[in-house]
């Protein structure tokens, strides 16, 4: 990595963490401990400016900073790090050719990444969890989160690829 791109990830991946260390968060409706957030805006655009090693840079830096921020500790910066991470290796082999196909693919990895991460957290670790899930909706706990984190993911990967994105182009016409 070049002086300019490791300035460029350092810049983006600084108002990751700034982003995500204010309450700048909305809470999902039907799951209120998932948070819709605009952390991963500057980590995406990393992927449309310098490439995946930048972003991957910049979601490593960005789960470092969780861990010390004290957000669910150790669960929640690595959740958070497999959602990031996951979308761009998903979009990285398609984003240079087109926006679509590099959103259908982030969006399709993180999806199928955090269902798998939380089955095995809801199944193996947190099962009391479930009793709660069961109360308030009333059917297959373990379904209805899998199900809801999934739209979850499916919105949060939108918002974050697509504004990156047009971030991406506003700053790339500009600078050339």
């Amino acid at each position: 990595m070049n002086k300019k791109n490791l300035a460029i990830t350092a810049v983006f991946s600084a108002a990751a963490v700034i982003f995500e260390a204010l309450p700048l968060k909305v809470p999902f409706p039907l799951l209120s401990y998932l948070t819709f957030d605009i952390a991963e805006i500057p980590i995406f655009f990393l992927l449309f400016y310098n490439g995946i090693e930048s972003a991957l840079v910049g979601s490593i830096l960005l789960a470092i900073v969780l861990m010390g921020l004290g957000s669910f500790v150790p669960i929640g910066p690595i959740f958070k790090f497999l959602a990031v991470a996951s979308g761009i290796a998903g979009a990285a082999p398609v984003y240079k050719k087109s926006l679509i196909g590099s959103f259908i693919t982030s969006t399709l990895l993180r999806v199928v990444v955090m269902t798998f991460a939380n089955y095995v957290l809801i199944e193996f670790y947190m099962p009391g969890f479930l009793s709660y899930v069961s109360e308030f909706f009333g059917f297959n706990p373990l379904e209805s989160v899998i199900i809801l984190t999934a739209i979850f993911n499916i919105i949060q990967n939108s918002f974050s690829i697509l504004i990156a994105y047009v971030l991406y182009k506003k700053i790339k016409s500009r600078t050339g």
